[in-house]
């Protein structure tokens, strides 16, 4: 019995950490589906844990022409290059850049509603769209502790190429024909 529970145990960490090391993960191609795919790249170069987590937040005009939040993507500060968000075809608005600050770190500046961005895309049915700009999140240390910034660059030929050779591998993107 006791061994019978010691292999179940040793078993369900296993799929756990298999599963903590899963790739991006495209969504089932289904009719009126669309993807998105972000590029993003983190640098930590300080001794410390994360102390923010960014999140991009994308837009979509209602009937009445108002701008409505439709997604909020976390962009993970793992090593992927990439973030995969399933909408519907259409035209949508990368609105603005959000972040919280982690546990136990105290941030100086607040963000308010954002950081605007105003970056247009548009969705095609059965279509995978990759935007064609990179975030990348940088942290270093200071003196006091440790500083944090993003920028958004557009994507070289030569990075995009690298990032879709890294797409075609993920779960269920070859379901997928690329914009």
């Amino acid at each position: 019995m006791i061994r019978d529970m010691s292999i179940r145990f040793l078993l369900l960490f296993v799929v756990i950490g298999f599963a903590g090391c899963a790739t991006k993960e495209f969504p089932a191609n289904t009719s009126n589906s669309a993807v998105l795919v972000i590029p993003k790249v983190h640098h930590n170069e300080s001794l410390e844990q994360w102390v923010r987590r960014y999140i991009v937040v994308i837009s979509k005009e209602d009937e009445n022409g108002n701008m409505v939040d439709v997604e909020k993507v976390g962009l993970a500060s793992d090593s992927s290059s990439f973030e995969v968000v399933g909408l519907e075809p259409g035209e949508y608005e990368l609105s603005r850049m959000e972040w919280v600050g982690t546990s136990g770190w105290r941030a100086h500046s607040a963000m308010g509603e954002g950081y605007p961005l105003g970056i247009p895309v548009e969705l095609k049915d059965g279509k995978a769209t990759i935007l064609p700009y990179r975030f990348a999140m940088t942290q270093e240390s200071n003196g006091g502790g440790v500083t944090v910034w993003f920028n958004i660059n557009l994507l070289e030929a030569g990075e995009k190429q690298a990032l879709m050779n890294e797409v075609k591998i993920a779960p269920r993107s070859g379901q997928w024909s690329f914009d």
